[in-house]
């Protein structure tokens, strides 16, 4: 059957489609076995981490790193204040990178601003500005958003199989 207006072959596929549609009301499909969603949960889990290692370790070389004598470690960032990317610069003095790296959202700084720098303060006040920030930043909100997926998830296949 040749629908008007698409050439032979996507019309072909859209039959296909229609086809497959209409024998999915006919088949009772099974939820995802408890593996199967152990294994899912898991990879949603470990991806993301997965993604920032792949992407930091992919450019790292060539980088001139800052030297914190304070840790004995080097960053990947230098030091230098650049208008092309961001560095140190831009943690240490957050207004240096506003001006010069952040272009889209700046008609928004009166809502993100305050937000921004009372997580700061608060990380600040906390004492140990490291750990603390490891601990909300690293471990906590991520694990928040982690428990909020995979409960959507859930809500999702309880709605989807009953």
């Amino acid at each position: 059957m040749h629908h008007k207006g698409i050439s032979a072959p996507l019309s072909n596929l859209v039959t296909l489609l229609r086809h497959c549609q209409e024998y999915a009301y006919f088949v009772p499909m099974e939820p995802p076995s408890k593996i199967r969603s152990a294994v899912l949960y898991l990879i949603i889990l470990i991806l993301p981490y997965m993604m920032v290692v792949i992407v930091n370790e992919y450019s790292r070389p060539g980088l001139e790193g800052y030297y914190n004598a304070k840790y004995d470690a080097r960053g990947m960032n230098t030091a230098t204040a650049s208008k092309a990317a961001c560095s140190w610069k831009c943690f240490f003095d957050t207004g240096y990178c506003k001006r010069h790296h952040v272009k889209y959202m700046q008609p928004l700084f009166k809502v993100i601003d305050p937000i921004y720098f009372g997580i700061i303060g608060l990380l600040h006040k906390a004492g140990n500005y490291a750990a603390t920030n490891l601990l909300f930043l690293v471990i906590g909100w991520p694990a928040l958003m982690y428990f909020l997926l995979i409960r959507i998830l859930q809500l999702r296949k309880k709605l989807r199989y009953g």
